[in-house]
């Protein structure tokens, strides 16, 4: 039997997640304000825009991580025939791409080719976010039906966890793009957009791990949440339509 604390394990990754933002506030400042854009390495190391950073393999390893939880929902899932099965499975692979992409800059590949092709300024200037936005919609239709079977608190939860990384990931984004075009990006107040901005992504990131953590310990059987009663038996006293 595996013990499982979601809000101890929350409350770790939030922790991480204040000290990664504070050490690039940090690393901004001696950029920005003491002239030091390197200090032996240890600005770049923490720069949030920065492909090979700290806080950009952090943030792939806690998307893989949403994978994997994702993965072993589906195979549990699966066992019992669920007919939402494949919802979980396509979620688990696209966090899969999600870390791929957090760890390469895949999409930032496509912004330069992108806004020649559409001519996209203002808002639009970091071009993807228009194929993103795009994307996010499409999901959103194709999952109508699996999040409406959602327990009521798992719902919430994910809804609340997706609007806070999209607000980074796509909100802050159109702001960034549209302060880089008329300012450029090598300025504090950019850098703090890109700070909000992966921070938005990283505490979205945490809120959905705490989701499916919380999941799979009421509705999973072998999990055990502290010193509560096993899966097995809190299954046996919820509602069964909370199962689907």
């Amino acid at each position: 039997m595996i013990s499982v604390s979601p809000r101890k394990i929350t409350q770790f990754l939030v922790y991480v997640v204040a000290g990664l933002t504070f050490a690039n506030i940090a690393a901004q400042f001696c950029k920005y304000f003491l002239g030091r854009p390197y200090l032996f390495g240890l600005v770049p190391l923490f720069d949030t825009d920065i492909e090979a950073s700290i806080p950009t393999w952090y943030s792939s390893v806690a998307l893989l991580f949403c994978a994997l939880l994702l993965a072993l929902i589906t195979l549990i899932r699966k066992q019992i025939n669920d007919r939402f099965v494949l919802h979980w499975g396509i979620l688990s692979f696209i966090f899969l791409y999600l870390s791929c992409d957090e760890a390469l800059s895949i999409h930032e590949k496509a912004i330069r080719p992108l806004r020649s092709a559409l001519n996209t300024s203002g808002l639009l200037y970091q071009a993807w976010v228009i194929p993103g936005i795009a994307f996010v919609l499409l999901v959103l239709l194709v999952y109508l039906k699996f999040l409406a079977a959602l327990p009521p608190k798992t719902l919430r939860l994910f809804l609340i966890s997706g609007a806070i990384y999209l607000a980074g990931a796509l909100g802050m984004e159109l702001v960034g793009g549209y302060y880089s075009e008329l300012h450029g990006e090598e300025n504090i107040a950019y850098a703090m957009i890109t700070t909000l901005e992966e921070c938005l992504e990283m505490l979205g990131i945490v809120a959905f791990i705490y989701t499916l953590l919380s999941y799979i310990s009421v509705q999973v059987e072998g999990f055990q949440l502290d010193n509560s009663l096993t899966v097995q038996d809190q299954a046996q006293n919820q509602n069964p339509s909370l199962l689907n």
